[in-house]
């Protein structure tokens, strides 16, 4: 389900990159860059996430079915936001590694 921006977590990765592609509903997904992000959770090699305490919001990108985006290590991205009210949304997420850091 979506959920208001001051619920989510916004998180980025060191060794994959993100392809999400919605199937099903649609959402908001935010993005802004590392710089001036504060860290609520460090880097966990195990998961490869480092949370973000509700990162700022450079990028709001509305995805609906078939549109994607990918995220490189380099973004954090906040997904899993409402645009008017709380929804189901289905949607494939891809790993993939980055060569030489996976």
């Amino acid at each position: 389900m979506t959920a208001p921006w001051s619920q989510g977590v916004s998180e980025s990765h060191r060794r994959f990159l993100d392809l999400v592609i919605v199937l099903e509903g649609e959402e908001y997904m935010l993005s802004s860059t590392l710089a001036k992000q504060e860290i609520l959770d460090p880097y966990d090699s195990k998961t490869d996430n480092v949370h973000y305490a509700n990162a700022s919001e450079d990028v709001r990108i509305r995805l609906t079915p078939g549109h994607y985006v990918l995220y490189t290590p380099s973004h954090v991205h906040h997904p899993g936001v409402m645009i008017d009210r709380p929804t189901r949304v289905r949607k494939a997420t891809f790993k993939i590694p980055i060569q030489g850091n996976a």
